[in-house]
């Protein structure tokens, strides 16, 4: 929910003292892309200690949750499968009730990405061949000019001829971050810009992609129900959130009911940010170390 005072100042140890169970984004919180951001090992450590639930949310569709799993036990932070909860894991859900089991799909990104659809029930197909529905898993594990071009041509033939393709973003990132001073593109600037090429050429009805990750509020209720399970003595849990983007990770909190923290460390222009998007955190946190 967003606050209508300014947001605390808090620190790890005040946080976990407070709430019943957390939410954790990954990249900007606990990893980038070159190992752990100082602190994260021995959060998570804390959290596991203490016997506090918590999640790890993170818009990745191109990385299983034992992937991802995998990935952070790497760079030295010991979350396990079954504690990842990401943005691929919705198309299950999405397809169950849209009623496109068997739906031919074309799939950009990496195998991890395909496996996300064909758990989800549908029927992956080549970039050459008809499909009804388009999953953006990542901007990686394909000929990106050579399949963006074919998927773009059918687009047009099935929208010229009013029949409609369902367009599917797991993960709506327009950036992520590389390290602590890098950044790079992420599959949802490829996602934006086919939808402003299509608004270009259907203006009065251009289709768009249904987001399905962060700051889709379905993601966030999702996983605090899964940290809810395990506080059964607890009829109606605390959850925080913890992230490092204001309209991904904050607004999707604020938008399924949730108190959030913002990792400032992460977002060094976050006031003005959050004024320009009239989201505002309930706590802020420098780091992970304190």
């Amino acid at each position: 929910m967003q606050s209508d005072s300014a947001p605390v100042s808090s620190t790890v140890e005040q946080l976990v003292e407070t709430f019943d169970g957390f939410l954790i984004d990954a990249y900007g919180v606990l990893v980038h892309s070159d190992g752990a951001y100082p602190g994260a090992s021995a959060f998570v450590e804390r959290l596991d200690r203490r016997d506090v639930p918590y999640r790890v949310v993170t818009n990745d569709a191109s990385r299983l949750p034992s992937t991802c799993a995998e990935k952070y036990r790497s760079h030295g932070i010991a979350v396990p499968d079954d504690q990842v909860v990401t943005s691929g894991s919705m198309l299950t859900p999405y397809f169950e009730s849209h009623g496109l089991d068997g739906a031919s799909c074309l799939c950009l990104g990496t195998s991890d990405s395909h496996d996300y659809v064909d758990q989800a029930g549908g029927r992956l197909v080549d970039a050459d061949v008809p499909f009804d529905v388009l999953v953006m898993g990542d901007d990686a594990g394909f000929p990106f000019r050579e399949t963006v071009d074919q998927a773009l041509t059918h687009l047009f033939h099935r929208f010229d001829a009013d029949d409609p393709v369902d367009l599917l973003l797991p993960n709506p990132d327009q950036f992520f971050q590389r390290s602590t001073e890098d950044y790079g593109v992420a599959i949802g600037a490829i996602a934006a810009m086919f939808e402003s090429i299509l608004e270009d050429r259907y203006p009065d009805r251009a289709p768009t992609f249904e987001r399905l990750g962060k700051p889709n509020p379905t993601m966030f209720r999702h996983a605090a129900r899964r940290v809810a399970q395990e506080l059964p003595q607890v009829s109606n849990p605390d959850i925080l959130m913890i992230g490092d983007q204001l309209n991904t990770d904050i607004r999707g909190a604020e938008e399924a009911g949730l108190k959030s923290a913002l990792m400032t460390s992460s977002h060094k222009r976050w006031a003005e940010a959050s004024r320009a998007s009239g989201v505002t955190p309930d706590y802020l946190l420098d780091g992970l170390e304190t």
